[in-house]
């Protein structure tokens, strides 16, 4: 889930309202933290994750969620995994939620806040409000402590939900490749009084699906959030960790900032030559960074570089350049070549950029012909006095 106010949202789903709680009116809070994809990650059409079982009590009026999802480039939202649902509570197993609204397309059920079920959920808009979604049966996701493989995949002119290589549901909408990295997420939205635990649960071996083959991602990004944000504290109870290869999210001690590096197979090599008076900066996913002359940055596998050369005029070097003599950028060389003085450059492997430079000798060229042409207007001032003078 992504909204803020996915408690008012769950109430439409309810057809047993709780007496308390989510749909009592009380101050709704939703935090979020995980891990995000590399950027070699991008324009996937289909992804897949481990995520290990953890049964336990929770709240009644909160839904812990654990799930892998993707931003699509069309601006839809979809994601997949198992959750405990506020309960005990009667709800539709699929719907479709128009304005707070749910339209039931299959069978209600009796759910507990204690059974773990599968919940997949695709949202036309990640800006809106509708949604469709689906909830798996009672203990769908296996006894505790168990692992299983969560897959969306697209088949034909349908997203496919796939719990252990097996479809479990499957919805027609539109294809789009993903616009940003796949997520794995744990997420709690309840009431901002009544926090509790939250998993923790290990997820592994995240892989999307790209150019016809799956891929294993190569560098995490944490993610830390919480919504609303004018009512939360972004120092939130939950972090995440690298735990036997694991990332465990939830309710473990670490507590890394939103945007730090968790976790990479590697760092790779920028090397960016320049003139040596020229200054440029480089931005990765740690901020931007100022360089003159020559740099060598180390980047985690499958990250951007953005590179941006700041001086795109500079003084030659020498006595030309005293005499104002000037080199104008002309285009980036090497591993990737561009005219551009920006660009960016994902950094699968090692990478080296060169920039060019013409020089522009009008200035000082004018300059010695100056020169050249006074002395000589000199010269002949005073030969043609001494003959005047001799004659």
């Amino acid at each position: 889930m992504t909204r803020g106010n996915w408690g008012i949202v769950l109430c439409g789903l309810l057809l047993v309202t709780l007496s308390s709680g989510l749909c009592s009116g009380k101050s709704q809070i939703s935090f979020k933290v995980g891990a995000i994809g590399d950027d070699a990650s991008r324009g996937n059409m289909g992804i897949r994750a481990g995520i290990q079982t953890h049964l336990y009590d929770t709240y009644p009026v909160v839904f812990d969620y654990f799930w892998l999802g993707s931003v699509l480039s069309n601006g839809a939202f979809i994601q997949f995994g198992y959750g405990f649902q506020p309960g005990p509570a009667k709800y539709c197993l699929e719907a479709f939620v128009k304005e707070g609204v749910s339209t039931c397309m299959g069978k209600s059920e009796l759910v507990s806040n204690t059974e773990g079920r599968w919940e997949w959920q695709y949202w036309p808009d990640i800006a809106g409000q509708d949604f469709y979604y689906e909830i798996g049966p009672a203990n769908s996701v296996g006894v505790n402590g168990s692992w299983h493989d969560y897959s969306i995949v697209r088949s034909g002119s349908q997203w496919d939900f796939l719990l252990d290589n097996v479809v479990v549901g499957n919805l027609t909408a539109i294809a789009s490749l993903s616009r940003d990295p796949p997520l794995i997420l744990a997420e709690k939205t309840g009431s901002d009084q009544l926090v509790g635990s939250l998993g923790p649960v290990a997820f592994q071996d995240l892989e999307y699906f790209k150019q016809n083959a799956w891929r294993s991602v190569e560098s995490l990004l944490v993610v830390r959030s919480c919504s609303p944000t004018q009512t939360c504290n972004l120092d939130q109870p939950y972090g995440v960790a690298i735990v036997d290869g694991h990332v465990v999210v939830g309710s473990v001690h670490e507590r890394p900032k939103d945007g730090e590096l968790l976790w990479t197979s590697g760092f790779v090599t920028l090397n960016v030559v320049t003139h040596p008076n020229a200054g440029f900066s480089v931005s990765t996913y740690s901020g931007q960074h100022l360089f003159v002359g020559n740099a060598t940055i180390e980047v985690p596998k499958g990250m951007l570089a953005y590179v941006s050369l700041i001086d795109l005029t500079i003084p030659s070097l020498g006595i030309l350049g005293m005499l104002g003599a000037k080199d104008e950028f002309a285009g980036w060389v090497g591993s990737g070549t561009s005219s551009n003085s920006s660009l960016q450059v994902l950094m699968e492997n090692g990478y080296e950029l060169k920039a060019t430079w013409r020089s522009d000798y009008v200035t000082p060229v004018l300059s010695i012909l100056t020169v050249i042409l006074l002395i000589a207007g000199i010269s002949a001032y005073l030969t043609f006095g001494k003959r005047r003078k001799g004659g």
